[in-house]
């Protein structure tokens, strides 16, 4: 498992352990988790008659250092044998707002996260579905609570890696989609949503940020319904036809991609030259989202840990106080001379200087849609 938040070693595991007893925190005291409750009730409700598998990385209130208190895991069958995994954390299990003091009608981060994983195996009762997914959501929400960047429908990450080491496969990062079975739920602590993660090749994230991607996550889901995510597929844009429908698509209607999270973002001037340092790891999502902004009037915004610079469209090349100002020309000479090899690149024709630095940790690179 390859996807850490800011501030995690390399290789960290959560470490999980089952509980087969125990559904919610203090057991016989109604009303002491009404967010766990009503998480509870709408995920046994699409699975009536179910018990779920259940793990845990802090037992009691979120007090410690993982911020998912449970994940649950139940056995699907339609339209194939899956687990789906769902969270609980994210959103406030505990805690009921005080409807006078204004607080927001959204609960914690406003959100859960589901995931499902397709398993043959799944249709035996005896079965047990694998732990790996119970890492990728819990390092998915430290990463949301670690930056505070919330996830939402259309966004897409970077896990720097497979989804997971157990089996080869070409899933490399991960879409939100709303998850069709529990959607979203008004609970006495606030509104929370359930996203789903499904998984997406790196030819599926840049054919996908380089058009809008939640046009291309509508259009994963019309070959794959319920969002599963099986290892062993390809990308759907091996089929000509599916190919050609998003570049189309995306000549005709360019990137909606307008934030992008790296770690390292600056911009700095040395004499008469401009520097942009940026992280190598979000040198990809620059080369294939900015042609699709500054074609289309649109700027992209690059957000680091301690700033961010903004790239946005204009008549001609331009440096104004954290913002390179690019025509077409600029863009597509940013866009041609911007690799991930480590040093400086000179852009031809522009007083401009591409740093590119080693990112020091794996942190996810994360992406935001925006008009």
């Amino acid at each position: 498992m390859r996807l850490f938040a800011r501030g995690r070693s390399d290789e960290t595991q959560v470490e999980v352990e089952p509980l087969e007893a125990v559904l919610r925190p203090e057991p016989g005291e109604p009303g002491t988790a009404p967010g766990w409750d009503a998480i509870t009730a709408v995920s046994s409700g699409a699975y009536p008659n179910q018990t779920p598998h259940r793990w845990t990385t802090t037992p009691g209130r979120g007090a410690g250092p993982e911020p998912l208190d449970l994940i649950a895991v139940y056995r699907g069958l339609d339209p194939e044998p899956h687990w789906h995994y769902v969270s609980y954390g994210l959103s406030d299990l505990y805690t009921v707002p005080d409807p006078e003091a204004g607080a927001s009608e959204t609960s914690g981060f406003g959100f859960e996260l589901t995931f499902r994983l397709v398993d043959p195996a799944a249709v035996d009762p005896a079965a047990h579905p694998a732990v790996w997914p119970t890492t990728l959501l819990s390092n998915l929400a430290r990463y949301v609570v670690s930056t505070s960047n919330v996830f939402s429908v259309g966004h897409f990450i970077n896990t720097n890696g497979p989804l997971t080491t157990t089996t080869v496969t070409e899933l490399v990062a991960l879409g939100f989609v709303e998850d069709t079975d529990l959607r979203s739920i008004f609970t006495p602590c606030g509104r929370v949503r359930f996203l789903q993660a499904i998984g997406l090749t790196a030819e599926e994230v840049d054919l996908g940020s380089a058009w809008v991607m939640s046009s291309f996550l509508d259009l994963l889901l019309r070959h794959n319904p319920r969002g599963l995510t099986d290892l062993d597929r390809g990308s759907i844009t091996a089929d000509p036809a599916v190919r050609g429908q998003v570049e189309v698509a995306t000549a005709r209607e360019g990137s909606s991609i307008g934030v992008l999270y790296g770690e390292k973002v600056a911009l700095e001037w040395d004499q008469d030259q401009t520097i942009l340092t940026i992280s190598a790891a979000a040198v990809p999502g620059v080369v294939r989202t900015l042609p699709g902004r500054i074609r289309f009037g649109r700027p992209l915004l690059l957000v680091g840990n301690e700033g961010s610079v903004t790239l946005r469209p204009g008549d001609r090349f331009g440096v104004e106080p954290g913002a390179l100002v690019l025509d077409d020309y600029a863009a597509t000479a940013v866009t041609n001379a911007l690799v991930e090899d480590l040093g400086d690149h000179f852009v031809p024709g522009l007083p401009l200087k591409l740093r590119v630095v080693p990112t020091a940790r794996r942190t996810p690179v994360a992406a935001g849609a925006s008009a």
